[in-house]
């Protein structure tokens, strides 16, 4: 067996193995990189804890904070405001997550996360959303296939907006590449006409990952988008019934790689939610479909206008 089993817990539970990562959800101006700059509305999952089998070593590269094992790493980083223009920023940042691969010899993404404030600020070409996704196209378009940094296949992402002033990006690196499922009910995010950006977001729908010897299923934000229109402007149970559906067809387009499987054999389930309001309607709700889910409500804003809800989750993959 290869590597080292990888468990996933949500953050309340007690085990004795070494501990990878554990991403906490903090908006605080205090909070430590690894933290998720979002506020938690409701729920019961309080945070999320990566377990493995294998020590690990810490250390900085080229400004992320990584925690690795020699077949893993969570590196996380978070960037202030400055003066450079968003596209420039997020360009640096992920070649400075280039030098990151480089450095531990985990050449393949496996996950990746966002938080950006004002996401969705700005008009035209000029919006934040926009100006990150052109930034990020434009860094791994340098790559010209190096052996040490491989992002084809792209990895399962999310991108949200948050309160904190900056950009706050968490990437899982492995040494075997992903094996992308796209949801047929969605056109490929990296496929979206030129209308919502000149630069297409890079990111899968959701991708198998063998995590040292352990394989999750991991499914990217996922909104009520069907090809790639918004569903039910204004309603927001709606739009999460119309959102799990999504992840349901993730899920089932996974089958002929993980066997099958159903929703209540997700882990976990993440709601971010654009009005703080809505959260306590959105998981009674949730908990009527999945009852014994741990979720949490996230008070972040979806990268469209009309969008009210995003869902994230994972599962892992029957032995």
């Amino acid at each position: 067996m290869r590597g080292d089993r990888l468990a996933w817990l949500a953050a309340s539970s007690t085990t004795q193995r070494a501990e990878l990562a554990h991403v906490g959800y903090d908006d605080s101006a205090g909070a430590s990189a690894a933290c998720m700059p979002l506020a938690r509305i409701a729920g019961d999952l309080t945070g999320e804890r990566w377990l493995t089998d294998q020590p690990t070593t810490q250390a900085d590269i080229s400004g992320w904070q990584v925690s690795a094992t020699p077949y893993l790493a969570f590196a996380s980083r978070f960037v202030p405001p400055d003066e450079r223009a968003l596209a420039d920023t997020a360009r640096a940042v992920y070649q400075d997550l280039f030098d990151v691969q480089r450095e531990t010899g985990l050449t393949w993404p496996q996950r990746v996360w966002h938080v950006l404030s004002d996401v969705v600020g700005g008009t035209g070409e000029a919006q934040r959303y926009r100006q990150f996704c052109r930034g990020r196209a434009e860094a791994l378009a340098t790559l010209d296939d190096e052996p040490a940094c491989r992002w084809n296949p792209l990895p399962p992402a999310t991108l949200v907006g948050g309160e904190r002033p900056g950009l706050w990006v968490q990437a899982v690196l492995g040494d075997t590449p992903v094996a992308p499922v796209e949801n047929p009910r969605q056109v490929s995010a990296w496929a979206y006409p030129p209308r919502y950006a000149e630069r297409a977001p890079a990111f899968a729908r959701g991708a198998v990952v063998t995590a040292g010897a352990t394989r999750f299923l991991m499914i990217s934000g996922t909104a009520a988008i069907v090809g790639h229109e918004s569903q039910y402007p204004g309603d927001v149970l709606a739009q999460f019934d119309e959102a799990l559906a999504n992840v349901r067809a993730v899920i089932g387009a996974a089958a002929p790689q993980t066997g099958p499987h159903e929703l209540g054999d997700l882990v976990c389930l993440k709601l971010y939610v654009r009005h703080a309001g809505d959260a306590t309607r959105l998981l009674g709700h949730a908990r009527r479909r999945l009852p014994d889910m741990p979720m949490a409500a996230l008070a972040a804003t979806v990268c469209r206008d009309e969008l009210l809800v995003e869902l994230e989750a994972h599962l892992r993959v029957r032995d």
